[in-house]
């Protein structure tokens, strides 16, 4: 199953990994048709995303903003709500990537092949995609069916 992993913000870090385990990813820079466009051309069967909450602390640093994270979260759920082949839509906390168990071999094998310098974001959509292969892997079918995510 193709697996890909979004972790959106301003920039947001993109993986996937294809049905035989290649990985493929980088950053998008502010840029919605792209997002669309990502999942378009990986075909994914389950794509994942790392969820946005606003706190009460940081929200008076957020007065104006223009949430492009959710904007980015909106776009993907939408795209997902309308292209047939993708069976799970799973929404991550930020928190999950700490129990992930780090960044290992396979990302410096994996950023060795980026023609451009890794972001933060794709250091998370990694992450994200490790904590997923530990910990959801088996249950996914059970646990996130795509019409259960809207």
């Amino acid at each position: 199953m193709g697996i890909l992993v979004f972790d959106p913000g301003d920039h947001t870090g993109w993986i996937h990994r294809s049905d035989d385990g290649t990985l493929s990813g980088g950053t998008i820079l502010h840029d919605v048709k792209r997002i669309a466009d990502t999942i378009h051309l990986c075909k994914p069967d389950i794509v994942v995303y790392e969820t946005f909450r606003l706190y009460a602390k940081s929200a008076q640093s957020l007065i104006n903003n223009d949430f492009y994270t959710c904007q980015i979260i909106g776009v993907i759920k939408f795209v997902c709500a309308n292209t047939p082949g993708i069976r799970y839509v799973v929404p991550q906390a930020p928190s999950v990537k700490k129990f992930s168990g780090g960044l290992d071999a396979r990302w410096t094998q994996f950023k060795s092949t980026l023609p451009e310098s890794t972001t933060e974001h794709l250091k998370d959509a990694y992450l994200h995609l490790k904590y997923f292969e530990l910990h959801n892997w088996g249950t996914a079918i059970v646990k996130y069916q795509k019409e259960d995510t809207w």
